[in-house]
Formats: structure tokens, sequence, C-alpha cells
């Protein structure tokens, strides 16, 4: 598990790297039912992209359910945010 300040996300190529190792996966991410987020199949960039969006909106708006999902996504991919 690589820990990451709370906020700062992984570089592309790492998320990419993870994202492709996990053989669970396959194409796209599956997204059910998150309450910041909904639901969704997103690309690894599409997913980063997301991950960027929320992160933003953790920050600038203070929106802790994006926040949330961000570090449960990251986690799922073997990243977290102490």
């Amino acid at each position: 598990m690589k820990s990451y300040t709370y906020g700062n996300l992984p570089t592309y190529d790492d998320f990419a790297a993870a994202f492709e190792a996990d053989q669970d996966i396959g194409p796209t991410y599956r997204i059910r039912n998150d309450p910041y987020f909904g639901s969704d199949d997103l690309t690894c960039t599409e997913l980063y992209e997301q991950l960027e969006r929320a992160r933003d909106d953790w920050e600038e708006n203070g929106e802790d359910a994006a926040g949330d999902f961000a570090s449960a996504i990251l986690q799922t991919l073997g990243f977290e945010w102490v």
C-alpha cells in the first residue's frame, strides 16, 4: 500500500499501472450506487479524471463525500490517503 497525504493523488502512470495490475477490474472500473458519484463503468483515464474532480470538489467546496469517494477508490487499487 502506498500512502499519500490526504488530497494528493498518485501520478497517472502509477495509477494506470495499479489499474492494469488488478486482474479483477477488466477494461473498466465498475462503480455502483455511490452517494457522491452514482453509478458508471469508467476506463482508467476516466476514473483518474473523476478522482481529480472529486479531489478538487473536496478541496474547494469541502464536499466530504467527494473525499470519501476518492479515498475509497484509491484504496481498492493499493493507495491510501493519510
